[in-house]
């Protein structure tokens, strides 16, 4: 399996196990309240984009709510002052 960019100690399995199994609806959601991700500033443009791509696949989203989803996350950080 591989690893989340910029936060190797995730692996996209386990992040994908978390999406099926643990009630989870949101990007932000995983990375706020189901891993330290946000808490330890390792949220980056390079792995959103993986995290959202395995939280639509997980989840059933389409495309457009994929993007919403990356758009969400990203005004989420600028309102916290996360660097992305």
């Amino acid at each position: 399996p591989g690893e989340l960019t910029d936060a190797s100690d995730y692996t996209l399995s386990e992040l994908d196990w978390i999406l099926r199994n643990e009630d989870v609806h949101t990007i932000a959601d995983l990375v706020q309240r189901r891993t330290t991700l946000a808490i330890t500033g390792r949220v980056s443009a390079a792995n959103l984009g993986q995290i959202a791509g395995l939280a639509a696949a997980a989840l059933g989203w389409s495309d457009a709510q994929r993007d919403a989803e990356i758009a969400g996350m990203r005004a989420l950080a600028a309102r916290h002052l996360m660097r992305l």
